[in-house]
């Protein structure tokens, strides 16, 4: 349970709050903040596990989902799933070298999502959430692109 009543609390930071401290790259946290090995993705678990940011590793631009997820379910805990999602997939014939990196990164975004690693603990409402996400992001690249 967060007790949020402390306004200095790292309990009460939001999304702004660590996003500000985070950098939107690992490039520019290195530069603004240390450049020390690993303490970002550790500062980023941290406000995964204490805050419930479940969102906040895109709007930093973490792409090293993998390495993520380790410290967030445990080492290895995610890999029953993302076995299971390209078992499915070689079955329904999808090219494996597809299967290797984005198949990977999608399956882990949405159990880091839907805060669990079973797939069985992933919901519609949460899908369906995850996608209109996932719309914001990709629509203004999108449209500028076709419109550029």
């Amino acid at each position: 349970m967060r007790d949020t009543s402390a306004p200095n609390s790292v309990l009460a930071w939001d999304e702004p709050v660590w996003s500000s401290i985070l950098g939107s790259s690992g490039r520019n946290f290195q530069v603004s903040v240390t450049s020390e090995s690993g303490v970002r993705i550790h500062l980023l678990v941290l406000a995964y596990q204490l805050c419930g940011l479940r969102c906040l590793h895109r709007r930093v631009g973490m792409v090293r989902l993998p390495q993520f997820a380790d410290p967030v379910f445990g080492h290895g805990a995610a890999r029953a799933a993302i076995d299971e999602a390209n078992t499915t997939l070689v079955s329904w014939r999808t090219s494996k070298r597809t299967i290797e990196w984005q198949v990977t990164n999608a399956t882990l975004e949405v159990l880091l999502a839907c805060g669990s690693p079973p797939l069985q603990d992933v919901r519609e409402a949460q899908l369906v959430a995850l996608s209109v996400l996932v719309l914001e992001i990709l629509a203004p690249r999108l449209f500028a692109h076709r419109l550029g």
